[in-house]
């Protein structure tokens, strides 16, 4: 929040040295409101991904992460990868509309609003083909169930495909243990 702030204090000045803003202009007000909100957007954006790379780095869950340091990664279509699967982390669940029906990487690491318990909760959506090659299992659920099947990853009919719901807790333990058998037929490759 502290950083967040800091960053907020700067945008005024900024326009006021660019000529776009006057306190006595009520249209360069709303430019700075408009600011404003955008600044609070990324950086809630980027503090949220910050947390995900955090908390798996913790889980012992190996991936690579664009560089948040460098202008020409911050715009990559993808913020990881794990297992050459590409990942993307959002904050909200606004880009499975946005998309048209097609989504560009692999799986997406975002919050899920429960309408039932009224709170969020972490989840990722996937294609299906990501989740067939890490495990496959699920139960085919209508949109309006998700929230009650949750700790069992669910497919889902979306925009003429299918996409895998799992709780994202799950997620990462699938994932560590695909990792486990990669690392396992590595070591097997290796040596003959």
């Amino acid at each position: 929040m502290t950083l967040w702030a800091a960053g907020a204090r700067r945008v005024k000045p900024f326009l006021e040295m660019a000529g776009l803003y006057a306190a006595d202009d009520p249209p360069t007000r709303l430019l700075l409101a408009y600011c404003l909100y955008w600044w609070h957007a990324t950086a809630k954006g980027y503090t949220f991904e910050v947390e995900i790379f955090r908390d798996l780095r913790q889980s012992g869950v190996s991936f690579t992460a664009h560089d948040l340091h460098l202008r020409s990664e911050r715009f990559t279509p993808y913020d990881l990868i794990v297992l050459g699967f590409r990942g993307d982390v959002k904050t909200s669940t606004y880009f499975l509309s946005l998309t048209g029906g097609v989504l560009g990487n692999d799986f997406y690491i975002t919050r899920l609003w429960l309408s039932e318990a009224r709170s969020r909760t972490l989840v990722v959506f996937l294609k299906t083909l990501m989740w067939d090659e890490i495990d496959g299992e699920t139960l085919l659920v209508a949109w309006r169930e998700l929230e009650s099947c949750l700790l069992q990853p669910a497919r889902i009919a979306h925009r003429g495909g299918e996409l895998v719901v799992s709780d994202y807790g799950v997620w990462k333990e699938k994932m560590r243990a695909y990792q486990a058998r990669q690392e396992v037929r590595d070591e097997r490759t290796k040596d003959n």
